[in-house]
């Protein structure tokens, strides 16, 4: 299992958590920890399932943007 942090630009409520909890736990992740008002993402995944790539990618493609 890997663990990764996303600093993530745009959110700014609960609908943006949801949103990327969602889409997130679509792609199989482990867990997924939002913190809004540290504007980070927090990521736990199998590496031989996924990459930081398409977990980034899919953050992206919800609008937000990954620093």
């Amino acid at each position: 299992m890997q663990n990764i942090t996303f600093h993530v630009k745009g959110m700014s409520c609960e609908r943006c958590v949801n949103s990327i909890e969602s889409e997130l736990m679509k792609l199989g992740v482990t867990a997924v920890t939002v913190n809004l008002s540290g504007r980070k993402v927090q990521v736990i995944y199998d590496e031989h399932s996924l990459t930081a790539d398409r977990i980034r990618d899919t953050i992206v493609e919800q609008g937000y943007e990954v620093a």
